[in-house]
């Protein structure tokens, strides 16, 4: 008997204080909601994080350097003071591999990871996070992925068997004075660009790592030959786009110029347009 009035003295202690709870709740009004989302959004900033790495695969035992951006996600700014973040490495099981810690200064962080050398080579998932994003799915964590080579480690006595050429800003454009790296076969030797007619415009020299540049202010119609070792390439360019000069600075302390064209009766002059500038370090 005295049992059962005990426990119903608690079953009715609890009734007595959720009534009284239900009692002092009080609905919160549709117009502060946006006040109350304000306040929590001050207190906890959502974010995006992006993730670049230096390479696009490695070899095992090879140190993978990245580079991270902290944004607010509402403005696409970086978010002030210090943060961390952390960043998990997970293979095809949905093991993870490699955890590290990255402390965030300003919205930006550069660090590294160190592949182990028995690391099995193939494609990996990168999870990238903060202690916020853990509240909710992983639809708000950064993931990408980490491409880690087979039995060939890549090598410096490795050279490119073709000739290659990248002009920068992506292509050649009418008009427009632009420069052209050079991929070639060889190494420390001399090349030539010539017009249609054969009349040379240009030459380039590689260095030991086989890269070369040029200069070629190209004109409309004209098919111009990038010969070296043996090998050629043919560029054309074309009748409108935006050109890309870049200059970088040899001083820590004077700005790198960048120099957007476009030809004079281009309609890009008209369009609004984004640069987009990424670089490690």
């Amino acid at each position: 008997m005295l049992n059962l009035i005990f426990g119903n003295m608690i079953r009715v202690s609890i009734v007595l204080v959720l009534s009284a709870v239900l009692a002092h709740a009080q609905p919160v009004p549709l117009e502060k909601w946006a006040e109350k989302l304000q306040t929590y959004y001050a207190a906890s900033t959502p974010v995006k994080l992006h993730l670049q790495f230096n390479q696009p695969a490695y070899a095992p035992g090879d140190t993978a350097f990245f580079r991270v951006a902290y944004i607010v996600a509402s403005e696409n700014t970086p978010l002030k003071g210090f943060n961390l973040i952390e960043l998990d490495v997970v293979d095809h099981g949905g093991r993870v591999v490699l955890h590290e810690v990255v402390r965030i200064r300003d919205g930006w962080a550069g660090n590294q990871l160190v592949l182990p050398a028995d690391l099995t080579p193939g494609i990996y998932r990168v999870m990238a996070y903060d202690n916020w994003m853990k509240n909710f799915d992983r639809s708000r964590h950064f993931a990408g992925e980490l491409h880690v080579s087979g039995d060939r480690v890549f090598s410096d006595a490795e050279s490119a068997p073709t000739l290659t050429c990248f002009p920068e800003g992506g292509r050649l454009v009418t008009g427009l004075r632009s420069k052209v790296v050079v991929h070639g076969p060889a190494r420390l030797e001399k090349g030539t660009v010539t017009d249609s007619k054969g009349n040379q415009v240009a030459d380039f020299s590689t260095d030991k790592n086989g890269y070369g540049l040029f200069v070629l202010t190209p004109q409309a119609g004209v098919v111009y030959t990038v010969t070296m070792a043996g090998r050629s390439v043919q560029l054309t360019a074309s009748d409108d786009g935006v050109g890309v000069l870049f200059t970088p600075s040899s001083s820590l302390n004077v700005p790198h110029r960048v120099v957007l064209q476009a030809p004079s009766v281009s309609r890009i002059r008209e369009e609004a347009l984004n640069v987009i500038i990424s670089g490690h370090g």
